[in-house]
């Protein structure tokens, strides 16, 4: 399109450096976001797969009232949420159910209210079974 439309010919390494070019120039405004972040009194996390050349990776986004910071990495563990989080994040998490957010021991937790009407939806059409184990992992939830 760039050649087609305005005569520039680019290669694919010359894509590749411009981009690492462009990567460098932001990254002091990218670890100003993750600063942001590890201030903010509210951070809502959430992590999802992401393939990078055709291999499993995680996106990672946490988000606050001001600011959210996307940070795509190897595994889905406590080390990986910490890189942008920081161990000592001690404001407001609300997160899912993932185990990974309870090593924020100094966080004050609370369970996405999203997933909790979850859980209700499924004790509506579950079977009795089933039912009986949503209510409690509800329950469970709310602390």
């Amino acid at each position: 399109m760039l050649e087609t439309a305005y005569g520039l010919g680019v290669s694919r390494g010359g894509l590749a450096q411009a981009l690492q070019r462009l990567a460098k120039k932001a990254e002091p405004s990218y670890e100003n976001l993750v600063e942001q972040i590890r201030g903010s009194p509210s951070v809502t996390p959430d992590e999802t797969g992401w393939k990078v050349g055709g291999q499993l990776r995680w996106m990672w986004a946490f988000s606050s009232a001001a600011a959210t910071v996307y940070s795509i990495q190897p595994g889905r563990g406590f080390e990986q949420a910490v890189a942008v989080l920081g161990a000592e994040f001690d404001g407001f998490l609300v997160r899912d159910g993932w185990i990974v957010y309870r090593g924020f021991s100094q966080a004050i937790h609370q369970t996405c209210v999203a997933h909790l009407r979850r859980c209700r939806e499924m004790i509506v059409v579950a079977q009795s079974g089933a039912a009986a184990f949503s209510a409690h992992r509800e329950r469970n939830s709310a602390t």
